[in-house]
């Protein structure tokens, strides 16, 4: 386009706005302005709140006899389709060049022109004021600019513009003072400014100051992100349905005032606008007029002569502050837009003669604040969902039998005089299929003269307005209705505070806690569990109550959750339920003794910790067998085979984001594993106790994280504790720094095993008891492994065979790397043992490496194995082996950087220490004092092993286990007050074991026991107690057995002594330093290669301390 046919154009379009300044040659009839009270009329030149038709068959089917359907409406519809569609198809002012065909515009524009002009004044109102503008605009162009083609505009012109007299000059461009910046906005004093300033683009935001009142009779557009500063300034649009601004972008304002006659400001397309303290009026119809976008309302003040905020296609709408008022209604929605969000947090809404908020659309209404106020506070009749969780509604309208429509009206909202509202109304509000869904929790609901919530069905039948009458044909769209704890309901008799329609009675669901004044009618609707007492609050009938939180009842344990957030629940009585913990709830369920089964998973996306007040205390025996009193959550779901199924077979299911953790109590799966673990989702076990045929906790997904700090956990078919190998599963962290993990196993084929790792992950253990029964301890088949500090793992049995889904022969030791899932992916597979005792049964290694192709090596640097370790598997440092059965019975070979390093540790027990070649380099005798005596406690910390697994959470024990445990505390009080050497007599009568923890006393002080029972009597000799840390209990009978093997040893040890002493009769305390092996041992030192081929049970664990300690049993004393 050439210079002179741009200048050309813009001749035409100053020319243009002068034209229709003084002529206006395209008109719109003027509507009616909306009157106020009770009856609401449509708001001009803008669609009703009427019923839209969508539903045209239901609406036929309304149309009573005698009556003949509109189809004037229909004919004239379609010329103004065929008006829009010429006027749409016309090229827009700016967009024409030197190669437009201007004979061919000129044509078109007649035409559309034409047609237009044939409509009548209604049908042109209903055409948008943008197609008319530039109808009128190439008008004036084709007329002039055609015909009287200017030739020679001069290349220096910056701007045309015209006089009073039309004629026409030139105009330097206007300057604005500042850069438009936050810092330093534009300084805007005119509309002329105002207009320049709006125009200017930044790249973030475009900052504006104004300084002066602004009159315009245009709207002002902002299509650019904006901050209006309009201090105590105001913009006022003088001209009808011309908004003083249309917001097409973000655009906050901030303070001052905005008025005009229709529309104060138009909300359109995608923008956003933001208030911030500004006044908003608009005498006619809406002070905001969404067509599009969305709001947000932080303050100011919006009053409409319709309404103070309109939503005719905006989409979203937020109220944090401010005040929202209307003639007719303070907030409303039109039947024709669907799919709105509104949410309420605060601020005043008023309707002044009809409803504060009239919702005819489809959408979400949420209410958590503010204050609002209508001759109905909530009309709810479109579909969706609406909940109140706050805030204060009250209906302001008179008494009134029914529902009240003066027959004259057309569609728009009904006085009801109630808070809420919900009405069925079909035709073109609901369609079939449509639902409402309402949830009271919270918030005072008030009607000063009326029912407080009412739900009705309502329809004009022959000219009349009906309720509820079968004759409407029109259903209940209400699904559910529910009034939760926190909700205060106050209506006026004698309605009451419900008044229901029968047909939607079933759907009211009311909570304890909900509060309602009076009480007329409430008791209908509430369940047979439930009542109300004096105050007219819900409470459940103690005969019911299943659960407490801070002594108040409920009917179920879901109940009493929703209600107990940063709170406990106390389970009543035993209880079958299905329960989650939803997101963004903290809760404690105390199970208390009684038992919680249900027939589904229990989600927790919150944080749940579950404890047990009146739990005893667990105990494990020496063959690992559990006994525990406690209240439980149980999953007795057995059928089903599909995987959803058999996910509701688990007892606890953390899903992401939640946490979960189990102080006691135990937890139970009949058919699958006790707790899963999700993605990003974490599970502490501090105590309690486990028990599912599939085994305790599983890791599944990245972000899944598992810590074992206590407790008891055992699988019945499968392992302790397990990951998954499934792609997508990895990512996984399992922390056991204490608890004991039990694995079994029933299925043919396959072995036990405590924890199962074939994922990618990471288990790190510190502490706890990991024991596999027939079976492996540790199976890594992925991932990374890191042992350290004091955890024992045991693997008993000879045998081999499958785990988990891969049918890989494994055998029953203590850790075995098999890492045969990844094979393509070895990062993350590092293993790093440096503390922890290993221990398997037969000889078998305590460690091994199974799997082809990846191969793990140097990843041992400390602990103590039941068997000579691989030399392959120690860090390169380590050149000694020390064998010690003093040192640890069960695990007697540990490996050091040097043989003086093994010496120095062979120096407190004794042993035999070999070099790296695995030749003999020295044999130490165990000294007389092998443990040195440690300070004496005045009372045991615990009384029992850090390994037990017990939880003493609760409040009530069984007595004879009560005694039964204060019993042998006394003893181990008694022996830690004993002198090294001494020995202690108890009388221990009708028991028949003993505690673990009383060996370890008795080792570390260097005392002996006789026990006294009515079987007979136990003696241990001072220094021969052997401290087994994977054991709990001794029987009697197990005692016996020790001593005859001690008995037996030292009468062989006296009498080499006594031949070694010259003869001296009494030289049974000999103070020799030279190791005696007892007579046949000398020459048969444990093979490092199998380990320790005479001994079983106690009695051959001691075989060997028995020949070293020999020299000190003539030296005890007895107290």
């Amino acid at each position: 386009m050439t210079q002179g046919w741009k200048k050309a154009v813009s001749v035409m379009l100053c020319a243009a706005m002068i034209l229709s300044m003084s002529s206006v040659m395209i008109s719109a009839d003027e509507l009616n302005q909306p009157t106020t009270g009770v009856e609401q009329t449509q708001p001009e030149n803008e669609n009703t709140n009427e019923t839209p038709e969508k539903n045209k068959e239901n609406t036929d089917n309304n149309t009573t006899e005698g009556e003949t359907p509109n189809t004037e409406n229909e004919q004239t519809s379609e010329a103004v389709k065929n008006v829009i569609a010429q006027l749409e198809a016309l090229p827009k002012l700016d967009d024409l060049t030197e190669a437009t065909d201007t004979q061919a515009l000129k044509n078109q524009v007649e035409s559309a022109k034409a047609a237009f002009d044939a409509l009548t004044e209604e049908e042109k109102a209903s055409i948008s004021e943008e197609l008319k503008g530039n109808l009128a605009d190439l008008d004036i162009f084709v007329t002039n600019f055609i015909v009287n083609t200017p030739t020679a505009i001069p290349e220096e012109e910056n701007k045309v513009v015209a006089d009073q007299d039309n004629v026409m000059t030139l105009e330097e461009p206007i300057a604005l003072i500042g850069d438009g910046t936050e810092a330093d906005p534009y300084q805007v004093d005119s509309a002329e400014e105002l207009a320049e300033a709006l125009k200017k683009q930044a790249q973030d935001t475009v900052y504006i100051q104004l300084n002066e009142d602004i009159t315009t009779k245009t709207t002002f557009e902002i299509t650019n992100k904006t901050k209006l500063m309009m201090g105590s300034h105001s913009i006022v649009s003088t001209e009808e349905k011309v908004p003083a601004l249309t917001i097409k972008e973000e655009v906050t304002l901030e303070n001052g005032k905005i008025s005009s006659v229709t529309n104060g400001v138009e909300v359109a397309n995608n923008g956003n606008l933001i208030v911030v303290g500004t006044e908003i009026l608009a005498t006619k119809n809406h002070a905001i007029s969404m067509t599009g976008g969305s709001a947000t309302i932080n303050s100011g003040s919006m009053k409409g002569g319709f309404s103070g905020i309109a939503l005719l296609g905006g989409k979203s709408l937020t109220v944090e502050g401010g005040n929202i008022s209307g003639a007719g209604f303070g907030i409303t929605g039109n039947g024709n837009y669907d799919d709105t969000e509104i949410v309420i947090k605060g601020g005043i809404i008023t309707g002044e003669g009809a409803c504060a908020i009239f919702h005819p659309q489809a959408g979400n209404l949420t209410i958590k604040g503010g204050n609002i106020t209508g001759t109905s506070g909530v009309q709810y009749c479109g579909a969706g969902n609406l909940t109140v969780t706050g805030g204060t509604i009250t209906g302001t309208y008179q008494y009134t039998e029914k529902p009240y429509k003066p027959d004259t009206q057309g569609d728009g909202s009904v006085d009801d005089g109630a808070a809420i509202s919900i009405v069925s109304r079909g035709g073109g509000y609901q369609s079939t299929g449509d639902k409402i869904n309402v949830s009271i929790t919270g918030g005072n609901l008030i009607s000063e003269h009326n029912a407080a919530v009412t739900a009705y069905r309502f329809a004009k039948i022959g000219g009349k307005w009906v309720t509820n009458d079968e004759a409407t044909g029109i259903e209940n769209y209400l699904e559910k209705l529910e009034i939760g704890s926190n909700a205060v309901l106050k209506g006026n008799d004698p309605k009451g505070t419900l008044e229901i329609d029968e047909k939607a009675k079933d759907t009211v669901e009311i909570q304890p806690g909900a509060k309602f004044e009076p009480i007329t009618g409430v008791s209908q609707y509430l369940d047979p569990a439930y009542t109300l007492d004096e105050n007219g609050v819900v409470v459940v009938g103690q005969e019911n109550v299943v659960a407490t939180v801070d002594g108040k009842g409920y009917a179920t344990v879901q109940d009493a959750i929703n209600n107990a957030d940063g709170k406990t629940v106390v389970l009543n009585k035993d209880t079958t339920e299905t329960v989650e913990v939803p997101q963004g709830i903290t809760v404690t369920l105390d199970l208390n003794g009684k038992t919680l089964k249900e027939e589904k998973v229990l989600n927790v996306e919150g944080n749940l910790t579950v404890k047990d007040s009146a739990a005893g205390q667990s105990s494990v025996d020496g063959n690992y067998n559990v006994s525990y009193q406690s209240g439980k959550i149980v999953n007795i779901k057995e059928d089903g085979e599909t995987q959803e199924e058999k996910a509701n077979r688990v007892t606890v299911c953390v899903q992401s984001g939640g946490t979960f953790t189990l102080e006691s109590g135990t937890l139970e799966s009949k058919k699958n594993y006790t707790v899963e673990i999700t993605d990003n989702a974490h599970a502490v076990i501090n105590g309690g106790y486990q028990v599912a045929q599939e085994g305790g906790p599983t890791v599944h997904g990245s972000g899944a994280v598992l810590d074992v700090n206590g407790g008891v956990i055992e699988g019945i078919d499968n392992s302790a504790v397990a990951g998954n190998g499934k792609p997508g599963l990895g990512g996984t962290t399992i922390n056991i720094t204490g608890g004991t993990l039990i694995g079994r196993i029933q299925s043919a084929g396959y072995i036990a095993n405590a924890i199962y790792h074939p994922q990618n992950g990471v288990l790190n253990i510190t502490g706890g008891t990991i024991y596999a029964e027939n079976g492996v301890g540790i199976l890594m088949r992925n991932g990374e492994l890191n042992v350290s500090g004091n955890p024992s793992i045991i693997a008993t049995g000879n045998v081999s065979g499958w785990v988990g889904d891969k049918k890989v022969n494994v055998p029953s030791h203590a850790v075995v790397l098999n890492h045969v899932y990844g094979e393509n992916d070895e990062s993350g597979r590092g293993v790093s043992i440096t503390g922890g005792e290993f221990i398997s049964d037969d000889g078998l290694p305590s460690v091994s490496v199974t799997q082809d192709g990846v191969q793990v090596k140097d990843f041992i640097s400390g602990g103590s194995f039941s068997n000579h370790v691989d030399p392959q598997y120690l860090s390169n440092n380590l050149n000694a082996e020390l064998y010690s059965p003093n040192r640890n019975p069960d695990a007697p070979f540990s490996y050091y950087p040097s043989v003086e390093d093994a010496k120095d540790e062979a120096e407190q027990f004794g042993g035999t220490i070999y070099d790296e070649n695995g030749d003999v380099v020295a044999t130490i005798p165990a000294p007389s004092k092998p443990n040195p005596k440690p300070e004496k406690p005045s009372k045991p910390s615990n009384g029992g092993s850090s390994n037990s697994g017990s939880s003493n959470s609760g409040t009530t024990v069984d007595k004879e286990e009560e005694d039964y445990n204060e019993f042998w505390d006394k003893v181990i009080d008694r022996i830690n007050k004993a002198d090294e050497g001494d020995t202690v007599t108890v009388h221990a009568g009708n028991y028949d074991k003993m505690p673990n923890k009383v060996m370890k006393a008795l080792e570390k002080n260097g005392v002996g026991l006789i026990i006294k029972y009515n079987g007979g009597e136990i003696e241990i000799p001072a220094g021969e107690a052997v401290n087994k840390s994977n054991k709990l209990f001794w029987s009697f009978k197990e005692l016996g057995n020790y001593v005859f093997a001690v008995e037996d040893n030292n009468e062989q040890n006296d009498k080499q002594d006594n031949e070694q002493s010259n003869g001296s009769e009494n030289n049974a305390q000999s103070n020799t330093t030279t190791e005696q092996k007892p007579s046949g041992t000398v020459e048969t030192k444990p093979n490092p290669q199998t380990g320790s081929e005479d001994y079983v049970g106690l009695a051959a664990a001691l075989a060997v301390t028995a020949g070293v300690a020999a020299t000190v049993i003539g030296a005890k004393k007895k107290k």
